[in-house]
């Protein structure tokens, strides 16, 4: 299961996101981030330290949203701990990102 919390601060959108980003969960958790698009916000953190698993279907969720900002000339930010698979499906579609590389819990 897949927990989205999020919080405005000034025009920075922090979504956390907590659990399993694969499959159905993943496909939900674009379609809730998109009605934050719609909002007033230039900075989009995306804060996966609490994601315990992710697939493929999680990863392109990721670049969807990623392209979507960038469409919006937004910006988008990840924070994952060095663990995090994130970083592998980064290093291996050769895709840049923005990335901060945090400590886990």
């Amino acid at each position: 299961m897949l927990t989205i919390i999020n919080n405005k601060i000034g025009d920075k959108q922090i979504t956390k996101l907590k659990g399993r980003l694969c499959g159905i969960d993943a496909l939900g958790m674009r379609e809730d981030i998109n009605l934050l698009l719609k909002e007033e916000t230039n900075h989009f953190h995306l804060d996966l330290i609490e994601v315990s698993d992710m697939d493929l279907t999680g990863f392109n969720a990721i670049v969807m949203l990623k392209k979507e900002l960038d469409n919006r000339g937004k910006e988008l930010l990840l924070i994952a701990s060095k663990e995090n698979s994130v970083h592998e499906y980064i290093h291996l579609s050769k895709l840049s990102f923005h990335c901060l590389q945090a400590n886990s819990h």
